[in-house]
């Protein structure tokens, strides 16, 4: 049989999977500055509820804040967020992730680390 004669008009079912990452807009920063938190999803729906846990990098249990509230819109999502830690539970940690969650279901890999200064810089006179 010649290989495009025959019934080719056949559905396959498949699954499109829906997308998330979240990454800082920063790499380095001082504890007290504002970043942008930035989420990017595809085939999530208009105001779906976020829900960003920021962790200590290789700790996914311990959230050093977690931002509630917020919702995608137009499959996109930037959050001013200020780094104001000092009565958070760090440790002695410096870099730090975004763990993003929708709608308590999808769960975002987690992004790419932002070193934080979290001590003022001292400066000799």
């Amino acid at each position: 049989m010649h290989p495009l004669t025959g019934d080719h008009n056949n559905s396959h079912e498949g699954k499109l999977n829906a997308i998330v990452q979240a990454y800082w807009s920063r790499q380095r920063c001082w504890a007290g500055e504002e970043v942008t938190i930035s989420v990017r999803a595809t085939r999530v729906k208009d105001s779906a509820q976020l829900e960003l846990a920021i962790l200590p990098e290789g700790d996914d249990q311990k959230p050093v804040d977690t931002v509630r509230g917020k919702s995608v819109a137009e499959s996109k999502l930037d959050h001013k967020y200020a780094l104001d830690w000092k009565d958070k539970p760090y440790g002695d940690r410096r870099k730090f992730v975004i763990q993003g969650t929708v709608e308590n279901k999808l769960k975002a890999p987690v992004s790419p680390s932002m070193y934080v200064e979290l001590e003022p810089p001292i400066f000799s006179a």
